[in-house]
């Protein structure tokens, strides 16, 4: 039989390295639960691209059959308030904000020379302002953010002996008031292909011949700097302080989790979705400040069905997936925007070629079972070191 003071050293080790598992392990034994809220039906043809969420009701941005756009407002119990339309037959919507109490949306002509920025009535959807930012032939528009008044546009523009080059222009939109226009490349063909910003200035991803590249311009149109991310697909950018996250495929689905101050990059592969999910196509990505991430996508044949993951970035980077929801229909079923905020999820796509938005609900469950064993182990290294206490005691005394 080991001695007292055997005991009692094995037993303090078990304690300290048990509470170390306890620790870390009592971090991690949580699940997500979903409930639905609300399934929206909307109208034949349209397809969402945005959605924007305020004060519990949700912003719908759509394309039509007739290339119009149309936006819908819907309750925070999934009733329509309205729906209305706008382009006669001319717009591709790239974008939907609040600012200063009213809807505005973003879109381009089919041409996409041009930006139409509309401002609606949160209360009715009245067309209670519009602003056309005109771009000759040269310029063509692919993406667009908004930086309190200011309108980011981007794009690519056309110079003799540069083929297509990058251009980023900053314009008021209640003035329509151009402040700079950015144009600058190489021999390749650039263009920007999405923006984002925070308080360092504008984050743009550029294509430059086959690579992407992440970016950073100024507020006053100089460019910080900029890095390749190589011969990747584009899905999403999310811009939360000063990470850029981006979902991707290289060739398989992944997000980069890039810090915009030193430009490091930390890769999170997601590779065990499709080997799960044979033919998945992720379509779009949210992610939170508390790093709550939904994943929206599509798999199967005849018809295909619609996907949901919903995670963190911790469980992600570890090849975890809290939950996922499936939806489904008679006919195929696509998402094309997912949004996270709260304690809820937004999800949009079409069923059957018929827009839906769903809204979930989420919580956070304690997986007390994970933390059984640390605990027993735990126990046995405080009884270890009472018993070795007792026996030392009882020696002492004899003596």
């Amino acid at each position: 039989m080991p001695s007292a003071k055997t005991m009692a050293i094995v037993g303090i080790a078990i304690i300290i390295l048990s509470s170390i598992l306890v620790y870390l392990t009592y971090s991690e034994a949580y699940s997500m639960k979903l409930e639905q809220k609300y399934m929206y039906t909307g109208v034949y043809g349209d397809i969402p691209v945005k959605l924007y969420p305020y004060r519990n009701q949700v912003y719908v941005l759509s394309s039509t059959q007739s290339d119009d756009v149309a936006v819908y407002k819907l309750s925070s119990d999934g009733r329509l308030f309205w729906r209305i339309t706008q382009g006669q037959g001319r717009l591709i919507p790239l974008d939907i904000y609040y600012l200063y109490g009213h809807i505005l949306t973003v879109a381009t002509t089919k041409d996409r020379h041009n930006v139409i920025i509309d401002s609606f009535s949160p209360v009715n959807g009245a067309l209670l302002n519009n602003v056309t930012i005109n771009y000759s032939s040269i310029y063509w528009v692919f993406s667009d953010d908004l930086v309190s008044r200011y309108v980011v546009i981007g794009g690519a523009r056309y110079s003799a002996g540069f083929k297509l080059q990058n251009f980023i222009s900053l314009t008021d939109v209640l003035s329509n008031k151009n402040e700079w226009t950015k144009i600058w490349g190489d021999k390749e063909v650039d263009s920007i292909i999405m923006l984002g910003h925070n308080e360092l200035g504008i984050v743009y991803l550029s294509l430059n011949g086959k690579d992407v590249y992440i970016g950073i311009i100024g507020y006053d149109g100089k460019i910080y700097w900029n890095r390749t991310l190589g011969k990747i697909r584009i899905v999403s950018l999310k811009v939360i302080g000063n990470n850029a996250y981006i979902l991707a495929y290289n060739p398989s689905p992944l997000i980069y989790n890039v810090d915009l101050r030193t430009r490091n990059i930390i890769t999170t592969y997601l590779n065990y979705l499709t080997t799960k999910y044979a033919g998945l196509n992720i379509t779009s990505f949210d992610i939170d400040s508390n790093g709550t991430i939904v994943i929206g996508g599509y798999y199967g044949e005849t018809p295909s069905k619609g996907i949901v993951f919903l995670s963190d970035l911790t469980q992600l980077e570890k090849g975890h997936v809290l939950t996922e929801i499936t939806i489904t229909s008679s006919g195929p079923v696509t998402i094309t925007a997912v949004k996270v905020v709260g304690d809820t999820i937004y999800v949009s796509g079409t069923a059957s070629g018929t827009l839906f938005v769903a809204s979930y609900g989420y919580v956070r469950m304690r997986e007390w079972y994970m933390v059984i064993l640390p605990i027993l182990s735990l126990i046995s290294g405080i009884a270890l070191v009472t018993v070795g206490l007792i026996r030392y005691r009882r020696a002492t005394s004899r003596e």
